[in-house]
């Protein structure tokens, strides 16, 4: 082999391990919420088809499970610690409670979320009630 096809061969291996280093970062940069331990026990604990309320964060607490769309908010039980929306894929449920600049007001629309997605604390938010889809 010749010096020259030596040189080739050596830098191509190191272009294929920085391509291989490169690859492994942005693989773990980019877990989707499928892979989060939280996520998947929220899930298995919800069931398909519907949106989850829990009273405490990350899932725990007592659980209030909800199917059915409705004209408006419904109370919650409890202020909402954390939630899982495992309708079926592009249903947007909609989280509603005070408005952090005027807490004795109406109810104001706090956020939204399309399935599937949790968030496993409240954002900020003093949130009572949800409207399913």
């Amino acid at each position: 082999m010749s010096v020259r096809s030596k040189t080739a061969r050596a830098a191509a291996v190191a272009a294929g391990g920085v391509l291989l280093t490169a690859t492994a970062i942005g693989s773990a940069a980019a877990t989707p919420a499928e892979e989060n331990s939280t996520f998947q026990a929220m899930r298995e604990a919800c069931g398909d088809g519907y949106l989850c309320v829990f009273e405490g964060p990350a899932g725990t607490g007592a659980m209030h499970k909800y199917y059915q769309c409705t004209a408006g908010p419904v109370n919650t039980p409890w202020k909402v610690g954390s939630w899982i929306n495992n309708q079926y894929d592009g249903t947007v449920a909609e989280f509603w409670g005070t408005d952090p600049a005027n807490p004795e007001g109406p109810w104001i629309r706090q956020y939204t979320s399309t399935a599937p997605e949790f968030d496993d604390d409240t954002r900020g938010f003093d949130t009572y009630g949800v409207d399913p889809c």
